[in-house]
């Protein structure tokens, strides 16, 4: 790998390990993508986009593994240092909505939680993508995360009537 031949030349700088975590989070191991961007949020911990992909790893972490005791600690923390970078940063960088809108609603698919828990958290996903949208409007991926966002409320919406109970003469 590419990485390993330059680690020698680059191991001080922390953007270095930013973009070897990021590949491990995208493409491979969590477990080394935690070492990478553990090496890259100690060296820089206020640059937005080591935050960023930490968080992304954080809520990764959680949707990899649901039923852990500490899934929705990492999930919870991920998403609340994303909520903070889009309040600061949101007008003018939308890969957070993305990190947001396509984890939160992988993990309100694989997550261990309430129906009201899931409608809850993708009720707040809906209007933060919405957000997005309107400070980003050219962003596709923020569109379609935002209408793949909807179509999970809805589908909740149709489980909850099609679980009603029915009177006799309904058919």
């Amino acid at each position: 790998m590419i990485y390993a031949d330059v680690e020698c030349l680059l191991h001080w700088d922390y953007h270095y390990w930013l973009q070897r975590g990021s590949l491990e989070v995208e493409k491979g191991d969590l477990r080394l993508a935690q070492r990478f961007l553990g090496s890259a949020y100690s060296m820089a911990p206020d640059d937005v986009m080591v935050r960023t992909e930490y968080a992304y790893l954080l809520i990764r972490s959680g949707v990899d593994s649901p039923t852990s005791l500490e899934a929705s600690v990492w999930v919870n923390d991920g998403m609340n240092i994303l909520y903070e970078i889009i309040a600061n940063r949101g007008k003018i960088d939308q890969y957070p909505y993305h990190v947001l809108g396509s984890q939160g609603l992988a993990w309100s698919r694989r997550g261990v939680m309430s129906e009201r828990e899931r409608r809850v958290l993708l009720e707040r996903l809906e209007t933060t993508l919405k957000d997005g949208k309107a400070n980003h409007p050219r962003g596709q991926e923020l569109k379609q995360l935002y209408e793949d966002i909807k179509r999970e409320l809805y589908m909740i919406a149709v489980d909850r009537v099609d679980l009603a109970p029915r009177t006799p003469e309904e058919p």
